[in-house]
């Protein structure tokens, strides 16, 4: 198997199946194994949507109000020469300044992306841009959450066909996309070439869930530690499911309170406006 393209884990698996004589069980739990990632990953995916299609529909939104209908009133205003409410005269600075400036802003945007890339790209800004993600309320867990999933269940699935516990914790290493992570990995390697436990690094970390690492530590005395860790995945699965609900349940109407406060504040700086011309009108 050539791991440029397929990676450590399906070379380790299809290595131990021919070494073995079980290839094609290798490679049904190898699907399976992909089955099961495609599904959570969907979940999340598919969670998320709503909250990001709302984000979105509130920045278009509002855009619009500010580009286009209040210089409207602007104009209005500017024209009957009365002096604005404080309200009202920030919401046409706003407005101004997004429909001039609004070039800036995508400036900002793309030199910002630029910076952070740059950053990550370095290993110790990766290792600090990925510890500063899990210490992310709720995206932080749900992060930790599913890594744990993926990690133990690739675990479980290596040490289960036959795979040594050394390569199967490099393979999964390999697998994982937050290096704060991946090295407590790197360690319990480290642990395993020195003969010790393998549960004492994530129980030493701060990135590792304690539940994790306390069920991988009594798999590990037990001697069931394939079993133990299909139970860590199983239990995480179902964890980051439920974290994806609540992080939809608060983002939901999060947005929606956002976007009300925004045009709740447009439409009273205009009738603010509108209101004291029309009482110096009066007078």
């Amino acid at each position: 198997a050539r791991q440029k393209v397929f990676g450590r884990l399906y070379a380790a698996m299809i290595r131990a199946g021919e070494g073995g004589g079980a290839l094609e069980a290798i490679i049904q739990r190898l699907a399976v194994h992909l089955e099961r990632i495609n599904e959570l990953k969907g979940q999340v995916i598919g969670a998320m949507f709503y909250p990001i299609l709302l984000m979105l529909v509130g920045i278009v939104s509002v855009a619009g109000l500010m580009i286009f209908i209040v210089p409207r009133f602007a104009k209005l205003f500017a024209q009957k020469g009365a002096m604005l409410p404080t309200s009202t005269r920030l919401l046409m600075w706003i407005s101004d300044t997004m429909a001039h400036y609004w070039w800036v802003g995508i400036l900002f945007g793309i030199v910002a992306v630029a910076l952070q890339r740059n950053y990550v790209a370095k290993p110790e800004g990766r290792l600090k841009w990925d510890r500063m993600l899990l210490r992310i309320p709720l995206l932080g867990a749900l992060l930790a959450k599913s890594a744990m999933a993926h990690v133990t269940r690739t675990l479980g699935m290596l040490l289960n066909g036959g795979v040594s516990v050394l390569s199967a914790i490099q393979a999964a290493r390999q697998t994982l996309t937050n290096e704060a992570i991946a090295q407590v990995l790197d360690r319990m390697a480290d642990n395993v070439r020195a003969g010790e436990s393998i549960a004492k690094p994530m129980a030493d970390s701060d990135v590792i869930p304690t539940l994790a690492a306390r069920m991988v530590a009594i798999g590990e005395e037990s001697a069931h530690l394939e079993e133990m860790l299909f139970k860590v995945a199983d239990t995480y699965e179902k964890e980051t499911s439920r974290t994806v609900n609540q992080l939809v349940f608060i983002l939901g109407p999060a947005m929606i309170v956002m976007m009300a406060a925004v045009i709740l504040f447009v439409v009273v700086s205009i009738f603010t406006a509108i209101y004291s011309m029309n009482s110096l009108a009066g007078a």
